[in-house]
């Protein structure tokens, strides 16, 4: 693959019944190079985030044919990452803003101390960690809650994957930006109920929260 000029035309067509290394490769490379993202490969090919990771990681690690990984590794391998991303998620805090940019909330809701946010039809719940809109109530983990927040105290602006590193991470030693992928990609799943609310990926640049009247 070594000179080659990769395009989406290069993915391999779904469903695929063996990924063997040059098509895991194929997709490292294109969502690395911005083509395609995490979110997009997801639901193409109903590959979990974590799964993703893990080829990248054996990938940057022993190359190519690190990806060679037998089904059994594979299962172990996510499984030991999945409990180590709960056990991280559980040791983050929450964290103020550092972004003085903010949209126009109530200013009820916008006190430090309130313990209910509430946004157009959408209601964000601090104690609880749960969103509610149009009479349906889901509910998050810490971290999610925590990332969905800092979108609706941004809403219909481009949030950065650093600001919501510095959000969450503030003071820590960051993870990979690519954990926010995934991420996001779990609370745009939980959040699929609640029609209203919507998160779009703003290309090369991060994402934005989108609520409907």
């Amino acid at each position: 693959m070594h000179g080659e000029l990769l395009t989406l035309k290069d993915l391999p067509t779904p469903p695929v019944r063996r990924w063997v290394y040059r098509w895991k490769t194929v997709v490292i490379a294109l969502v690395r190079g911005g083509l395609i993202t995490l979110d997009e490969i997801s639901t193409r090919y109903s590959i979990r985030p974590e799964e993703f990771l893990q080829w990248e990681a054996r990938l940057k690690a022993g190359g190519v044919l690190a990806l060679r990984a037998t089904r059994i590794q594979e299962y172990r391998s996510m499984s030991e990452t999945q409990t180590e991303a709960t056990q991280g998620s559980e040791e983050v805090s929450e964290q103020p803003e550092t972004t003085p940019q903010t949209a126009d909330i109530p200013e009820q809701a916008a006190e430090a101390a309130s313990q209910v946010i509430e946004y157009r039809n959408i209601t964000l719940n601090i104690e609880s960690a749960q969103v509610a809109s149009g009479g349906i109530s889901v509910a998050l983990t810490k971290q999610e809650f925590q990332i969905l927040e800092l979108l609706v105290r941004h809403v219909e602006q481009v949030v950065t994957r650093e600001m919501i590193l510095e959000h969450l991470y503030a003071g820590k030693t960051e993870p990979a930006q690519k954990i926010i992928d995934v991420c996001i990609c779990k609370v745009r799943k939980k959040i699929a109920p609640l029609r209203r609310v919507r998160i779009d990926t703003v290309w090369g640049r991060g994402y934005m929260l989108n609520i409907s009247e």
